[in-house]
């Protein structure tokens, strides 16, 4: 079951996210919201209108189901994405209004109180805004992106849509959940008087007590998409300056869609590490990849001195404290709001290649101290970001908005 759903505010329904349950980092946001929201008493569902699955997806799923309690449903004839151009053209009209119809059904029933939006997309959400006018429910933006600075999002149109997200729409909407103090400072100077929750990055740190490590061979691991090929490079060039490349390995969890542009960037690793110190994974099962962060002797995640990684709050960073192993970053954006080099984490003050290098060394220096570190920020982990610490607050919130 998914909660109760029997008082008002109790029914919240996820809009905006396409691919749940198939996903990384934002599936995974809203798989842990909703997830916080049923446990306490509230009733969650997932809609997307577009199937985006690729047809070599693996998958138990189907277009209508139910994932860790959460029940989803496409509006489309099937989850996965069509070749032919026409059919995805006919699909993508006949989810719209398939959503459209399903929304007034759950309204009509009693189902629909609230909506949590994940999408950068304009239209999307300016249509979902002028459905809130229609059948009547407040809309709570999950704001957890900056589009603007986002360097693949760099058409003119891109560029429109971005400006009249964030500086027209965003403020329209009925209540906000960011994830950093840069979107939160950002919305609160934008729209002073609406009302605004922050959700800083979640994680089930659950999934991660009672595994052992395995005993595998010493490794650094870095973990992130495709499209942020030039952060592994920093990674890459901070493990061959520091003393690490000769003690341990360094593994590089990579994800993404454009398997051609993987596939290239691990025939660069190969030519420039011949002796294979440098493994990289791609698009692994959940729990494999959970077991290569418990055995890691260090996990790296720096973050970029730009206008995207101050306002953003990586999935990862909470996955990783959830083991117990230090974590070596940069001192950027929301990393200054929780973490303290030395004490929860180890944190490069400058985005540099050879002082990045010097903390991941102090790991292999200092073994018990990196251990206590790690240690330290678990318990930040299980405090401040474990996600069911958030389930009652933002049930609040939204019965705050009705």
């Amino acid at each position: 079951m998914s909660g109760k759903g029997n008082a008002k505010g109790n029914s919240i329904v996820f809009l905006g996210d396409t691919g749940f349950p198939n996903g990384w980092a934002a599936v995974q946001r809203v798989t842990l919201l909703g997830r916080s929201l049923i446990n306490v008493g509230c009733e969650v569902r997932v809609v997307c209108r577009l199937g985006v699955w690729k047809k070599d997806l693996k998958t138990d799923y189907g277009k209508e189901g139910v994932h860790e309690g959460i029940p989803y449903k496409y509006t489309v004839d099937s989850p996965f994405r069509p070749d032919n151009s026409f059919v995805r053209k006919y699909q993508k009209a006949k989810g719209l209004v398939g959503e459209f119809f399903y929304l007034v059904e759950l309204k009509r029933k009693g189902k629909l109180d609230a909506v949590i939006l994940s999408t950068l997309n304009f239209n999307d959400s300016l249509r979902y805004k002028i459905y809130s006018i229609i059948m009547g429910f407040p809309i709570v933006f999950n704001f957890v992106e900056m589009s603007s600075a986002l360097k693949r999002r760099s058409s003119l149109s891109m560029r429109i849509s971005d400006w009249l997200m964030e500086n027209w729409l965003i403020k329209r909407f009925d209540g906000v959940m960011p994830i950093s103090d840069k979107l939160y400072d950002f919305y609160s100077d934008l729209a002073p008087t609406k009302p605004i929750l922050k959700v800083p990055v979640i994680c089930d740190y659950n999934k991660f007590s009672g595994i052992d490590k395995s005993g595998s061979e010493p490794y650094f691991l870095y973990c992130a998409s495709i499209q942020f090929k030039e952060v592994a490079e920093f990674v890459l060039n901070a493990y061959q300056s520091s003393k690490s490349l000769e003690k341990v390995k360094l593994y590089l969890l990579i994800s993404g869609k454009q398997i051609e542009e993987i596939s290239a960037f691990q025939k660069d690793i190969i030519k420039r590490f011949p002796l294979g110190n440098v493994k990289l994974f791609s698009n692994i099962p959940y729990q494999e990849l959970v077991q290569l962060f418990i055995d890691a002797q260090g996990l790296l995640i720096p973050l970029r001195p730009n206008e995207e990684d101050a306002a953003r709050f990586p999935h990862k960073i909470g996955e990783y404290l959830a083991t117990g192993n230090p974590v070596v970053t940069t001192s950027v954006g929301e990393i200054n709001t929780y973490f303290k080099d030395g004490v929860n984490a180890l944190v490069s003050k400058n985005y540099d290649v050879k002082e990045f290098a010097s903390r991941m060394d102090y790991i292999l220096d200092n073994p018990k101290e990196a251990k206590i570190i790690g240690k330290r920020g678990k318990e930040l982990g299980l405090k401040t970001f474990h996600f069911d610490n958030y389930g009652e607050s933002i049930k609040n919130f939204i019965r705050d908005l009705l």
